[in-house]
């Protein structure tokens, strides 16, 4: 699909998400079935995956005439990217509808270990440039503004730094400037202070690095008024600071690559996000295959409702999230998450049988100030605080920091601090401030 006619297709796409957005529950509820009840069909006839894993949701397990059997649905075993990358062809339809548009294939970035091929229709494509265009309008962006975006760019490319246009539908001619993530901290603050956009997108690690490069620097400050985070979970505190040093506002946009938006910080009441449950069915799932209730952790499940060419369905991204209340103040009938507490795998697991996510580690920084932490589970009752110092901090106080760390992960933590000039990001260059490296 020309990129013309995408953009005209997703600004009529776009009227719809205003409607659907505040529709009550049971009328989304309504507006979401025909749309699950057609990609589950086309999964069950076109890809070897589903043919058999699907039969459960069609009367006489037929998909071709079958009822639907909604009732069914939770039946369907969620698939996770671990489970789905040794299966590639298996999960890509043999055709798809003329509907669908053409398609194009793409693959993860890596971050578990192994990229996810897979293939994204063009119907996915103009779904998600519909749902971009709502989230800046949601959440007050000029069109005619100058926007800043720090993101990877292959070696191959040729380039580092780029000057374009065109980072809203609504206006092509919108100034937009490009820099690699792969630029140190310092590069970033001068070019941000060279280039001066209104509006900051980048990985919030990439955000992180920059508020502390410039907390112990000096210079012209640097003024925004959005900053739009995608592509990694933001650390803790990272709200807070991007106001104290930007005077901005921070949206989280949460997703994956092979799925598109999953929720975003809701423009009134954040930081809780709301759910894209008008281009996908989104549910949080607890270890006994149940709904969590409000204030609930689960296993983060997503079915796109666009995307013909592999379709997910029930697909569990690999994060754990806190369901969000029942309704917003907002308006917008879109369900809520409470939290995304980040990758399944960074989940910390005790002697004693409990687990967590840790709240509360920034802080430690008052006791090591540090550019950048990373917190390592080595072993059950093992951890490495891995940091690189701010430059003229004074002494840390590494047993203030412990009694800290304790309180947020259990009493019995024997917490090891590990100074660095560096830490490196993970496969796929996403950053990871908890991992976990026992094996269960």
């Amino acid at each position: 699909m020309r990129a013309l006619e995408a953009s005209e297709s997703a600004l009529r796409f776009l009227a719809s998400l205003k409607r659907s957005e505040r529709l009550p529950p049971a009328d989304l509820a309504r507006y979401q079935a025909p749309l699950i009840e057609r990609l589950c069909r086309h999964a069950a006839l076109e890809t070897a995956f589903n043919s058999e894993r699907l039969r459960v949701l069609f009367d006489g397990g037929d998909a071709r005439d079958g009822r639907f059997l909604v009732e069914n649905w939770r039946q369907v075993r969620p698939v996770s990217r671990v489970d789905a990358q040794p299966l590639n062809d298996l999960l890509h339809a043999r055709s798809t509808p003329p509907a669908a548009g053409p398609t194009q294939m793409l693959r993860t970035s890596g971050s578990t270990g192994r990229p996810l091929e897979f293939g994204r229709s063009a119907l996915a494509d103009v779904a998600a440039l519909a749902r971009g265009e709502l989230l800046f309008e949601a959440h007050g962006f000029d069109t005619d503004a100058r926007m800043g975006w720090i993101l990877f760019v292959e070696e191959k490319a040729g380039w580092t730094e780029r000057q374009t246009t065109g980072w809203n539908l609504r206006n092509p001619k919108a100034e937009l400037f490009q820099l690699s993530k792969a630029a140190t901290m310092g590069e970033c603050v001068d070019w941000l202070r060279r280039v001066k956009p209104r509006y900051l997108m980048a990985p919030p690690s990439v955000v992180g690095g920059i508020v502390d490069a410039l907390d112990g620097g000096t210079g012209e400050p640097i003024r925004l008024d959005r900053v739009f985070v995608t592509s990694e979970s933001p650390r803790e505190g990272l709200a807070e600071d991007v106001a104290r040093r930007f005077g901005a506002r921070l949206v989280d946009h949460y997703g994956a690559r092979e799925v598109g938006e999953i929720a975003c910080t809701c423009p009134q009441y954040g930081p809780a996000k709301h759910v894209a449950a008008d281009t996908m069915l989104v549910e949080i799932v607890r270890p006994d295959g149940g709904l969590a209730a409000p204030g609930e952790m689960g296993s983060v499940v997503v079915t796109p409702f666009y995307n013909y060419a592999t379709p997910f369905i029930r697909y569990d991204v690999g994060d754990f999230a806190i369901q969000g209340p029942a309704a917003c103040a907002c308006g917008r009938s879109l369900p809520l998450i409470e939290r995304v507490l980040g990758r399944q795998h960074a989940l910390f697991h005790f002697k004693d049988g409990t687990a967590r996510f840790p709240v509360g580690l920034n802080g430690m920084r008052r006791h090591v100030p540090w550019l950048q932490m990373q917190m390592a589970q080595t072993a059950l009752d093992r951890f490495e605080v891995r940091y690189v110092p701010s430059p003229g901090a004074g002494a840390p106080d590494f047993e203030a920091a412990r009694r800290i760390a304790r309180r947020a992960l259990h009493p019995d933590a024997i917490i090891e601090f590990m100074a660095l000039d560096r830490i490196e990001p993970g496969p796929g260059g996403k950053f990871e401030d908890l991992i976990s490296l026992v094996r269960r």
